[in-house]
Parts: structure tokens; sequence; C-alpha cells
């Protein structure tokens, strides 16, 4: 699959353009341990003014609300408006798994192969409930330290 992000730097908000939908991804903090919890909110294209509002503001970059049809317009906005909003494409193939397997309300656990911009690995925990995630992260056996290496 190929995401596009759209990122200012210095800011904790990220926007991803994947097909149809729209995410937009907000930093809400960080533990010491390395763990982040971010909100996401999820839209499909065409957006409203005040959706397209909402991505301008969060970017702090003043623009007239409108209407947009597609990913593609959005991207382009975006681009010609600042330097420092970036579109990054990444490449990737992901896994999705739920731990445990048999609860329905379990951490999803996603394995995330980049080939482009860079050949990265991820593991990405998710769960509304950072217990579970502290839980799955001791079933895998995986530390901060470990991650790192």
């Amino acid at each position: 699959m190929l995401d596009r992000y759209n990122c200012r730097l210095g800011y904790d908000t990220n926007i991803k353009i994947r097909d149809k939908d729209l995410k937009i991804k907000n930093l809400l903090d960080k533990t010491n341990e390395g763990i982040e919890r971010w909100t996401t909110e999820v839209y499909n294209f065409p957006i409203s003014a005040a959706i397209f509002r909402n991505i301008t503001k969060t970017l702090n970059i003043d623009l007239p609300d409108r209407a947009i049809r597609d990913g593609q317009q959005l991207i382009s906005i975006l681009s010609n408006v600042r330097a420092s909003v970036q579109i990054i494409s990444v490449q990737k193939r992901r896994e999705l798994h739920v731990w445990p397997y048999d609860d329905r309300n379990g951490a999803t656990i996603e394995l995330t192969q980049i080939s482009i911009p860079e050949k990265v690995m991820t593991i990405s925990i998710e769960h509304p409930d950072l217990e579970k995630v502290t839980r799955a992260l001791e079933y895998l056996q995986l530390t901060l330290n470990s991650i790192l290496l």
C-alpha cells in the first residue's frame, strides 16, 4: 500500500492519505519508555470546508476554507503553501493481528515492512487502554532497549 503523509516540521500532527481515506493523527503524549498516545480522526473524500479548516489550523497555515474533492487536491494545496509542509510517500506492507487472539477487544499488533523512502520494520501495538498495550508488550517480550537495537 502507498500512504502519503503531509506533515510540518515541529508539529505533532500528521495527515495521512491512502486511496480515498484521510486520517488526521495528533500526538497526545509520549512516556519515558517510548510509548506514544495519539488521537486519530478518519474521513473519506470529499471532505468539507470545516475539516479542511481543522487541517490548516492544526498545521498553523492560513488558507481560506474550502471543500476538498480528493487527496491529490489536498496534497497540491498544502505543498504549495509553505516549504515547511512536507509530503512523504511511504510504500509499505503490513500484517494486523489481535492479542490475545480470542479477545474481540484485544490489542491490535501491526507488523509493517516499509520499503520506501527507506527500509524499516516497525511494530505497533494499539488499544485505547494503556494496560492492554503494556500487557501485549510483556507478552511479546519487547522492551524499549530490544526495540531500538
